[in-house]
């Protein structure tokens, strides 16, 4: 993450950005997102809603494939 904020981008995508994470790491992603989210626009693509944060303000839900 640190290498992809040097490079100040307009926005930030992050497709299941806790699948690979242990509980620490995943406290930590959560606390960054929440900071930067201030900063800039992110988007989240999750498979799980378990893992919305507060921060995000517009969801689209896919059901088999089709736009719900």
């Amino acid at each position: 993450m640190a290498h992809l904020l040097q490079q100040k981008p307009d926005f930030i995508v992050l497709n299941n950005p806790y699948e690979t994470l242990d509980k620490a790491a995943v406290s930590a992603l959560k606390k960054q997102s929440l900071e930067l989210s201030n900063a800039m626009p992110i988007v989240f693509i999750f498979n799980r809603q378990d893992d919305l944060l507060p921060i995000i303000t517009h969801v689209i839900t896919f059901k088999n494939i089709e736009l719900k």
